[in-house]
């Protein structure tokens, strides 16, 4: 039997699919429904969302992750989101790899995805992965993670030499040292001043 929370958050979760709802209804999840990835029908649901074949509710549905407070960190999703970083879509590719930054589980799987976005034609997908791998913090500092995002000092795009940078300062990886004059000046590690990336 499903509680009443419960069958309202799977109503807000069908407003994804509706392109006049989908901003309102990510709203609603980010404002009132936080902990709600905390009931397995509503987990279900949003994984299948993830999984949808339009393009725009898998990004809605992405996006409805990030609102909802850790519940990137639900089994079920973090098997989910991984394949969102192989999205056609670089709006779903991108959010999911916030996401899973956020989540903050660095599960050999998540580490391994990411780390294989950093190689992404897209500068603000590759961005995105160092900004998570750092997030993600030293559990996620294997050699391979540390010496992809050293070649990441020296990437053509400025803002993904700055991620790099910022993501081996706080794996403590000593590469980010040498390179720091060709990458920019490192920023505490934190969502810039308008809240998150």
């Amino acid at each position: 039997m499903l509680l009443d929370v419960e069958v309202r958050v799977l109503r807000v979760l069908e407003g994804l699919r509706n392109p006049e709802h989908r901003r309102e209804s990510v709203g609603a999840l980010a404002w009132g429904h936080g902990g709600a990835a905390a009931f397995p029908a509503v987990r279900r649901r949003l994984t299948e969302l993830l999984r949808d074949a339009d393009p725009d509710t898998r990004r809605a549905a992405v996006s409805a992750v990030r609102a909802m407070d850790r519940s990137a960190g639900h089994p079920e999703i973090l098997q989910a989101l991984p394949e969102r970083l192989r999205d056609g879509d670089p709006g779903v590719r991108r959010t999911a790899a916030y996401a899973l930054g956020e989540a903050g589980k660095a599960a050999p799987e998540v580490v391994r995805a990411l780390a294989g976005r950093l190689e992404d034609e897209d500068p603000e997908m590759r961005r995105a992965a160092a900004w998570s791998l750092g997030r993600l913090g030293r559990s996620a500092a294997s050699p391979e993670v540390l010496r992809t995002l050293t070649e990441r000092l020296r990437d053509p795009d400025g803002r993904v030499r700055r991620a790099a940078a910022d993501a081996l300062q706080v794996m403590g990886g000593a590469a980010a040292r040498p390179d720091r004059r060709r990458s920019g000046p490192l920023r505490n590690f934190s969502y810039p001043a308008g809240g998150k990336p």
